[in-house]
């Protein structure tokens, strides 16, 4: 796999959450390709009520068509209950390995949680 856990090299620091499982703050356009073309399935958390953050998932639906990469965007924000996040957790669990999930940040609340949450999921 070309994104290797903890890598740097291309300008963002992928985590290995679990067998296959690699989160990410979200990655520029320049460096999307040289991350997504070794997974099965990209995730996006992200707030949907933001309208910036709706225009960036639209934009990187577009990306990955041409490659048939499944997009999957859960609406969660710095708010979102722990109850919710397990729901997504769950829902993230059942989707096709080798997965790629972003978040803004990876140190945003919501990431925070999720990596929590999925890490607890999986001992």
């Amino acid at each position: 796999m070309q994104a290797v856990a903890g890598t740097k090299a291309i300008g963002i620091t992928i985590s290995e959450t679990g067998k296959d499982v690699y989160l990410a703050p979200q990655p520029t356009k320049e460096e999307y390709f040289d991350v997504i073309v070794d997974f099965q399935q990209v995730v996006s958390l992200s707030n949907l009520s933001n309208a910036e953050a709706k225009n960036r998932n639209a934009e990187e639906e577009k990306w990955l068509q041409p490659y048939k990469i499944p997009f999957k965007v859960f609406d969660v924000n710095a708010n979102t209950s722990k109850e919710k996040m397990k729901e997504v957790v769950d829902q993230v669990k059942a989707l096709p390995k080798p997965l790629f999930i972003h978040g803004y940040f990876t140190d945003d609340k919501e990431m925070v949680l999720f990596k929590s949450i999925y890490n607890a999921s999986i001992k």
